[in-house]
This record gives C-alpha cells, sequence and structure tokens, in this order.
C-alpha cells in the first residue's frame, strides 16, 4: 500500500507552501496528521500498520528526518531526500538547527535506541549544488549556525550523516549521478524503490 499525503498549504498566508517542514505550525503538528492518515488507511484496508516506510524528498525530506527524531518506533524505514535544510542530531544546538530543546518543544527526547532499528537512506543528487538554500539574517528562518551544515543540499545530507552516524545510526548515503533537484526525479527513485525493496526482502526472510 502506497500512501502519498498532501498536507494543506496557505493556512493563515496563502503563499506559504512550507509550513509541514519543521513538523509544528501556528499549533497544527503535521507529524500527527501523518499519522492520523496511516490509521485512518490501516482501518479502511485492514492492515498492520504499528511501522512503516517513509520517503520525502526536497521539502518532505526535511519533514522526514524531522519525524524519525520524534517517532522512530513507528518507522521500519526512512528515506531522506535532498532537504534544503536540515536538523542534526546535535542537542547542542537549538531547534531546528540541532534538537537541543526537542522536549520543551514536542514533549520528547530523541530515543536514540530506537533510531538504530530504523533503516536509514539520505539521498541526493550529485548535480543538486544550487546555493540558493542559504537562509539570509533577514528571513524568518535564520538562526545562528543555520547554514554551518554546508552551502549546498549535497554538504547539508553529509553533515546530517554524520550527525546520525556520531550517535551510532548508520545511514547508507547515495549520491545519484545524473540527478539535479529538479531533474534525474526518476534516477533518484529508483534508488529510494531498491532501498525499500532490500528493507522489506530483509523483513520477510525475518519472518
Amino acid at each position: 500500500m502506497v500512501l502519498s499525503p498532501l498536507f494543506v498549504a496557505g493556512i493563515g498566508d496563502p503563499t506559504d507552501v512550507h509550513n509541514y517542514k519543521l513538523i509544528e505550525y501556528r499549533g497544527i503538528r503535521f507529524d500527527e496528521v501523518l499519522l492520523a492518515m496511516v490509521e485512518q488507511v490501516a482501518q479502511i484496508y485492514r492492515l498492520a500498520a504499528e511501522r512503516f516506510l517513509l520517503f520525502g524528498f526536497s521539502g518532505g525530506g526535511q519533514f522526514v528526518h524531522r519525524f524519525l527524531y520524534l517517532h522512530p518506533r513507528r518507522l521500519q524505514a526512512a528515506s531522506i531526500g535532498a532537504p534544503g535544510l536540515v536538523t542534526l542530531l546535535d542537542d547542542q544546538q537549538p531547534w531546528w538547527v540541532g534538537t537541543g530543546g526537542l522536549a520543551s518543544t514536542f514533549g520528547v527526547e530523541p530515543d536514540i535506541a530506537a533510531m538504530r532499528e530504523v533503516a536509514v537512506q539520505m539521498i541526493v543528487g550529485a548535480d543538486d549544488t544550487d546555493t540558493d538554500i542559504l537562509v539570509e539574517p533577514e528571513s524568518r528562518l535564520y538562526m545562528p549556525a543555520v547554514n554551518d551544515a554546508g552551502a549546498t543540499r549535497i554538504e547539508r545530507l553529509q553533515a546530517l550523516a554524520r550527525s546520525f552516524r556520531a550517535a551510532g545510526v548508520q545511514v547508507r548515503f547515495d549520491l545519484v549521478s545524473g540527478a539535479g533537484h529538479d531533474t534525474g526525479e526518476e534516477l533518484v527513485l529508483d534508488r529510494v524503490q531498491e532501498f525499500f525493496g532490500t528493507v522489506l526482502a530483509g523483513s520477510r526472510r525475518a519472518v
């Protein structure tokens, strides 16, 4: 079963299409919205959905790794594709640049042991080298250290991978030749499908 969530945009601001990326927006918890969608599908189709596989690209990649921090026990696998902004697994940096203060924001601490049980892929195109993701001081998203993870999506995803590995969370890192951010989508999706296929095949063998 494949579920393709479509979150509501333009809440309070007709031009805003980014609200879901940081999980919480004006009291709306988009992680809980997704879990409600999963529960609804599971009930309709009588599925066991205690754990599922989650993929997102670009803004979706932002959502996926932050969802993983909050709900690792709900995920069997997470594929994090080319996020423009990353939240490092680093409690010395405040949310959302890092995971410091996660408990005061969401009521939970990162469950590192549970994260180690999730198969994690990080994937980005080798030509995804634009620097237009740098956050300028006048932006509402600006925070100290917001650009320290790197100037490109490749550099930022590599920094995210390092923070995971430093905590003992294994990461498969895919740098996809011939793919940019808006080109070569099929090359990226082929790798994601192969990764998920390997995860599911391993689960079947375990059963």
